[in-house]
């Protein structure tokens, strides 16, 4: 598998993963999608900076990575996006959520790091 890189300062969209047929069968996604690249845009990178500003900062050149290698994959139900999560060497859990435009791409929605709190 071709390792992926991002740039945040793009203006156009680029490739940072490839949804494969392990992930399609393991979430039961087998008549609704096909492998097919992971992309993400200019407008995409904007909402994160915006709205995911503290993990954006510090966690948005590990997207490649959390696409290839997910500790953990989910279906979201509610609004069909994909799921995946890594369990990062500091303990901290990043979910990159990757969603079906209305062309049919899939493109990276958000980043967020999952935040665990015990009492």
């Amino acid at each position: 598998m071709p390792e992926f890189s991002i740039c945040s300062n793009i203006t156009q969209v680029q490739q940072v993963g490839y949804l494969t047929q392990k992930t399609i069968d393991i979430l039961g996604l087998n008549r609704r999608l096909a492998p097919c690249d992971i992309l993400i845009g200019p407008t995409n990178i904007s909402h994160m900076r915006i709205e995911h500003e503290s993990v954006f900062r510090q966690f948005f050149d590990q997207i490649p990575d959390v696409l290839e290698k997910p500790d953990y994959i989910g279906h979201h139900p509610d609004d069909e996006s994909l799921q995946f999560m890594r369990v990062l060497p500091s303990g901290a859990i990043l979910i990159v959520a990757v969603r079906m435009s209305k062309k049919g791409n899939i493109f990276v929605r958000s980043i967020t790091e999952l935040v665990i709190e015990c009492e």
